[in-house]
């Protein structure tokens, strides 16, 4: 039999409503079931939320005979093209059914851009393994994701962390119940969540990263997106706020979403006043790794990089990211790729 030729072509969207036309195709698709991060969903809402004036989306998506092969979602800022949902997600990548043909395209467009960013992408993505192909294109962060791996259960994880952290979190419980009735809830119930969300971004604002003007709290954009994800992740049971109160008071919590049998946080926060001494943090992580592992979790991705002192005292094992830069084989890309080899050979000798 005949095989049908293939007529591959690509366009640019410019509006958020492709997220939703694309759904059925996208979200059928490996890296969306794998990762709530390449879901239609999450790209729309974060188009909706998190860009401002000088923003214009641009969805590059590769047809055959009008049925989609392989999508990108990107922002153009200037000269510059940059991945959609940058600094939040725990990972980005082309969303493709495997067609070589149509990735190659992709990266092809992408070659005549002046210059392109991509943040957190899997080792192993086609954008990462294009990279020693293209000339002036180049890693310029290499990042270890951790992981905490609990398909055999809480007792190995349990097992492999320092007895120092063991001896902290059984002292942080009895501190916390001499303060007040402790209560830990890993999963706020659908009529407590805008309270408790509420809550939550508050507490984070009081701490260390409202002082450093990185909280949600900080971002109009960054809070409408949150209380817009919670409203999606809930209506798909993605959704996992675990609190830890103290005489009904929040002094800690996670954000989380559970998807394809992994946990994935997000952000989180502790009351500073109190987790010095009351190890809120780990008290609170300990019990919502337990009830994880007992429904049959099988990791929970941390986020972040190995850098997280914290993080890495729970784990030791990582998934590979990295960031990349791009530049384009039209007269700007070249010169903007002069430019910037020039800056590192200038910082060196400073160096």
């Amino acid at each position: 039999m005949l095989m049908k030729p293939k007529r591959l072509k690509v366009e640019i969207h410019t509006e958020p409503d492709v997220f939703d036309h694309l759904s059925e195709w996208w979200n059928s698709q490996r890296g969306p079931q794998c990762s709530p991060f390449l879901r239609s969903e999450w790209f729309d809402v974060w188009a909706r939320t998190r860009l401002d004036d000088r923003d214009q989306l641009e969805v590059f998506v590769v047809s055959d005979g009008g049925s989609p092969r392989a999508a990108l979602p990107m922002v153009r800022r200037g000269a510059r093209l940059v991945s959609l949902s940058s600094g939040v997600s725990n990972v980005f990548d082309i969303v493709h059914d495997g067609d070589g043909e149509a990735i190659d395209v992709i990266l092809g467009a992408l070659r005549r851009e002046t210059r392109v960013l991509f943040d957190r992408v899997d080792g192993m993505s086609p954008l990462a393994t294009a990279v020693p192909h293209f000339p002036r294109w180049q890693i310029r962060r290499h990042l270890l994701s951790p992981y905490v791996d609990l398909s055999a259960g809480i007792e190995p994880v349990l097992g492999g962390v320092s007895t120092s952290l063991t001896r902290n979190i059984r002292r942080g419980v009895g501190r916390l119940e001499a303060v007040g009735e402790v209560d830990v809830v890993t999963r706020v119930s659908p009529s407590e969540l805008p309270r408790r969300l509420d809550e939550a971004i508050a507490l984070e604002a009081r701490g260390w990263k409202g002082a450093a003007g990185v909280a949600v709290a900080n971002s109009p954009g960054k809070v409408k997106f949150f209380k817009l994800i919670t409203e999606v992740a809930e209506e798909h049971d993605w959704l996992r706020l675990a609190v830890l109160t103290v005489d009904g008071r929040l002094v800690g919590f996670n954000y989380d979403l559970e998807y394809d049998g992994r946990l994935f946080g997000l952000f989180t926060s502790y009351d500073e006043t109190m987790n010095s001494r009351s190890s809120i943090g780990a008290v609170l992580f300990s019990t919502l790794l337990q009830h994880a592992a007992d429904r049959g979790v099988k990791s929970y991705d941390m986020g972040g990089d190995s850098s997280n002192e914290w993080k890495m005292m729970w784990t030791s094992q990582t998934r590979d990211r990295v960031d990349i830069t791009g530049f384009g084989s039209n007269p700007l890309g070249r010169l903007a790729s002069g430019l910037s080899r020039a800056r590192r050979v200038l910082n060196t000798f400073r160096a």
